[in-house]
């Protein structure tokens, strides 16, 4: 068992860290998908631990709840809409994340929130007259 892991999950995490960029690249940059491929590894290349930590993380956390959702003995539209659901929320949050570490190694020095965003009381709120 510890050789399969070794063998087919290891090689399996490292290839989805440096490949994790491509949705990203294909639509901020306009890539197409070889090239998307290439750039994905060079930008992860040398932070790949890191990358695949965040990609391992991002797994787990959206598919927590799908799994049991998946095998769950239940009528299967009912599976269905199930899945979909929580699919539908998952995605985003997914994205989001993917779009963040596409830009935190694309453009590492510039800030993360902006520094008048802080000034803010709510972001639902914007900035005010005075900020």
């Amino acid at each position: 068992m510890l050789v399969g892991l070794v063998l087919l999950v290891v090689p399996g995490v490292v290839v989805a860290a440096r490949w994790c960029l491509l949705a990203p690249l294909i639509m901020l940059e306009g890539q197409f998908v070889q090239p998307a491929r290439e750039r994905s590894a060079q930008l992860v290349r040398g932070h790949t631990a890191t990358v695949a930590r965040i990609v391992v993380v991002t797994f787990v956390l959206t598919a927590v709840v799908f799994w049991p959702l998946a095998f769950a003995d239940v009528n299967p539209g009912i599976r269905f809409v199930l899945v979909l659901a929580w699919s539908s929320v998952t995605a985003p949050f997914s994205a989001h994340v993917l779009t963040v570490l596409y830009y935190r190694l694309t453009e590492p020095e510039r800030p993360v929130i902006r520094e008048d965003v802080r000034r803010w009381k709510s972001v639902w709120a914007g900035p005010t007259a005075e900020g």
